[in-house]
């Protein structure tokens, strides 16, 4: 997630990136592509804001999420 926010300044699309990025991560671990995508939509969508870069405990929310699904 830093490194996308790097990449793209935390800029108008930065979010989207960020889902494909994590989808992908999430799909690496042996999770369906359907699941990697639902799972990474929810977690950007219900923890990260556009035009804003998240801050560690933003960041820590969602890996938290992400580490109950088992990933």
């Amino acid at each position: 997630m830093t490194l996308v926010v790097e990449r793209t300044g935390a800029g108008e699309t930065w979010s989207a990136a960020c889902t494909e990025a994590l989808a992908w991560y999430l799909e690496s671990t042996g999770m369906s592509p359907m699941e990697a995508e639902d799972l990474a939509d929810e977690v950007v969508d219900s923890e990260f804001k556009s035009w804003v870069a998240p801050d560690a405990e933003v960041i820590g929310r969602a890996g938290q999420a992400i580490g109950e699904h088992g990933a």
